[in-house]
């Protein structure tokens, strides 16, 4: 799962739109599957938060949505990676 991030500043350009800044690219890499409930799934979606739970069966990664998918995905071992987008 890939989720582009960035940060929003106070300031605005000519027409008014805040600056985005500090692009990235966060990839979850997922292995050995545990559970998965995912609802509302589309091809693109707007990620509102991201809990990350750590317990000793797996990790669990729960995400709420502005717009698509949103649900939980567990799993034995999660891979966090990052690039600059």
């Amino acid at each position: 799962m890939v989720a582009h991030a960035f940060r929003i500043d106070s300031e605005v350009d000519a027409h008014g739109n805040f600056l985005l800044t500090k692009h990235v690219d966060v990839t979850f890499s997922i292995f050995d599957l545990i559970e998965v409930q995912l609802f509302e799934f589309t091809e693109a979606g707007i990620m509102f938060g991201l809990d990350v739970e750590i317990d000793p069966d797996g990790t669990t990664l729960s995400f709420d949505s502005s717009y698509g998918v949103h649900g939980r995905i567990k799993a034995k071992r999660v891979v966090v990676s990052f690039e600059p987008g």
